[in-house]
C-alpha cells in the first residue's frame, strides 16, 4: 500500500535556495580570497642591446663618413689591412698578428709606408663590420683651423724675436686639442662592432652633441649583436608591481610566437622617472623597464618592437579582477 504524497513545508524551497546560495556565495569566497593566480603586467617596448653606442659629434663642422682603407704587403709573413683617418693615422686590423698602429701612413715600428693610391675610401654605411679602436669619420672645421694657423704664425713670429706669450701657447694647445677629438672612433671595450645606424650624411653641418652614428658589439663568427635588452614600458597603474629579477615573457611583432615561440627575459633595472604615454598627454604616464634577453629561439631584429608579460608572482582572484 502505497503512502499518499505529502505536499512540502511552506519553507522547504525557501530553505533549498538558502542552502545553495550559502554554497554558491562560500565557493566564491574561496575562489576569491583562497585562490592564487599567476598575474602579470603588460608591456610594449623595442629591442635594443646592452652596450649600444651612440657616437655623438663633439664640435662644429662638416663631417665625412668613413675610412681609407688598404693592404700593406709584408715581405715576410701575411699582408695587413689597415683603416685610417684623413691624416693615414689609424691601425691595422685588430686579428694580425702583428697588430699595431698606423701614423702617417707609416707603421710605427719599422717605417714601412703603405701609398696613398694603394687606399680607397670606404663610406661608412649601417651594416658595416667596425674595428675596435678604428675611425669612422671626421668632422672639418675650417674656423678652427684657421684660428690655430693664426696662432701658430703669431707664435712663430714671436719666437723669432726671441720671446714669446704663455697665453698663445696655451690657446694653440687648446685649439689642437679640439681638432684631435675631431676624429671619430669605434669604442674600444669590445672585440667586434657593427654600424646600426647614420642619421647624417657625408658633407652636412653638424653641432656639437648630433648624433653621427649608432654601433653595437657583435659576435665576430656569427655578426650578430651581443647582449640584446627589451627596453619596455609600463603603464603607471601597473608599475607598483614591477621588481628587478622578475621574469618576463617577450612577443616578437616580427616572429609569431604561435609557430616561432617566445624569448624569455629577466628584469634588469628600472628607471625612476615617469614620462607621458605614446599619446603624449599626462593622463596616463609610463614608466620604463629594462629586461635583459637570455636565449632566443631566434635573432630578435634591433629596432624591431614586441609585446611582453612581466611576471610579478601570484596574487588572490579577487586582487586580480579589482585591478582589471
Amino acid at each position: 500500500m502505497t503512502s499518499s504524497w505529502v505536499p512540502p513545508k511552506a519553507t522547504y524551497h525557501l530553505r533549498v535556495f538558502a542552502i545553495s546560495l550559502a554554497l554558491i556565495v562560500g565557493g566564491l569566497m574561496v575562489l576569491l580570497f583562497g585562490v592564487s593566480l599567476e598575474a602579470v603586467v603588460p608591456a610594449h617596448g623595442v629591442i635594443s642591446a646592452q652596450d649600444l653606442c651612440e657616437l655623438r659629434a663633439p664640435l662644429a663642422g662638416l663631417i665625412e663618413l668613413g675610412w681609407f682603407e688598404g693592404t700593406i704587403e709584408r715581405p715576410v709573413g701575411e699582408s695587413l689591412r689597415v683603416r685610417l683617418d684623413g691624416h693615414g693615422n689609424g691601425l691595422i686590423e685588430p686579428h694580425a698578428a702583428a697588430w699595431r698602429n698606423v701614423w702617417h701612413n707609416q707603421l710605427d715600428d719599422d717605417g714601412q709606408r703603405l701609398a696613398v693610391r694603394d687606399t680607397r675610401f670606404h663610406r661608412l654605411e649601417p651594416g658595416d663590420e667596425l674595428w675596435p679602436g678604428q675611425v669612422i669619420g671626421w668632422i672639418r672645421s675650417d674656423e678652427l683651423q684657421h684660428r690655430l694657423g693664426a696662432v701658430e704664425d703669431q707664435i712663430r713670429e714671436l719666437e723669432s724675436q726671441g720671446t714669446t706669450k704663455v697665453s698663445l701657447v696655451r690657446e694653440r694647445d687648446r685649439l689642437r686639442e679640439l681638432l684631435g677629438r675631431a676624429v671619430l672612433h669605434v669604442p674600444n671595450q669590445r672585440e667586434a662592432w657593427m654600424c646600426v645606424e647614420v642619421p647624417v650624411r657625408s658633407g652636412q653641418a653638424v653641432d656639437p652633441g648630433d648624433l653621427i652614428a649608432t654601433v653595437v658589439p657583435i659576435d665576430p663568427s656569427s655578426r650578430q649583436p651581443l647582449d640584446l635588452v627589451a627596453d619596455l614600458a609600463v603603464e603607471e597603474r601597473h608599475w607598483g608591481d614591477v621588481r628587478p629579477g622578475q621574469t618576463v615573457r617577450i612577443f616578437s611583432n616580427v616572429f609569431n610566437h604561435r609557430i616561432h615561440g617566445i624569448v624569455e627575459g629577466r628584469v634588469q633595472r628600472l628607471d625612476p622617472w615617469g614620462r607621458p604615454a605614446d599619446d603624449g598627454t599626462d593622463e596616463e604616464r609610463e614608466f620604463r623597464a629594462r629586461a635583459l634577453i637570455g636565449a632566443a629561439p631566434f635573432a630578435l631584429p634591433l629596432g624591431s618592437t614586441v609585446k611582453a608579460e612581466i611576471v610579478v608572482g601570484p596574487k588572490p582572484v579577487y586582487r586580480i579582477i579589482l585591478e582589471h
